[in-house]
């Protein structure tokens, strides 16, 4: 099976998150999700709800604002958050 990886980027509410969705429905096979966003107001807290439930329930979502990096690296991920 070919892995990939697709990192998309740009500024808030640009459209990043459909765009994601978008592309990855045109892959088969299990797919996470990584978000990156913090809930630092309501209504930033509002808009990631909303976000987690347009994904679909296979999709492994993996929720980490800072440390993007050691989800990368199956050592030092925590076990929740290993893709394979």
């Amino acid at each position: 099976m070919n892995k990939k990886i697709i990192f998309i980027t740009g500024g808030a509410r640009s459209g990043k998150s459909y765009f994601a969705q978008e592309i990855a429905r045109e892959f088969p096979g299990p797919k996470a999700y990584l978000a990156t966003a913090q809930a630092l107001d309501e209504e930033m807290a509002e808009r990631i709800r909303r976000h987690q439930k347009n994904r679909p329930e296979d999709w492994q979502t993996l929720e980490e604002p800072l440390k993007v990096r050691r989800l990368a690296d199956p050592g030092r991920a925590p076990e929740s958050a290993r893709v394979s």
